[in-house]
């Protein structure tokens, strides 16, 4: 499934992980395969997540790499924000239990 990267993504890539659109893209795919998806989250994280969800109206996706999320809508990468500090720890065991 391809992606299309939003002009606001763009802005936010180069802010948030001083990224440019190719690199962006490259990151992404590798966040795509290796990231955390929504379905597979559970506890605080989760909650988040779904918290965002509602305050995001539409069908959205998100995906966790790292320290972000990549906001995804109707075939959109729409933006990335950073995950809380708060659940940093739980992010990093979640995607290290997937990934293992």
């Amino acid at each position: 499934m391809s992606i299309n990267i939003t002009r606001h993504a763009q802005i936010r890539s180069k802010e948030r992980l001083g990224l440019n659109k190719g690199s962006l893209e490259r990151t992404f795919e590798i966040a795509k395969e290796k990231g955390l998806h929504q379905s597979e989250m559970n506890g605080k994280l989760r909650k988040y997540v779904d918290f965002l969800s509602k305050t995001h109206k539409g069908r959205n996706s998100h995906v966790i790499y790292g320290e972000h999320i990549y906001v995804i809508c109707e075939g959109h990468l729409i933006t990335i924000l950073r995950v809380p500090k708060r659940l940093h720890k739980a992010t990093r065991a979640q995607i290290k239990k997937k990934n293992s």
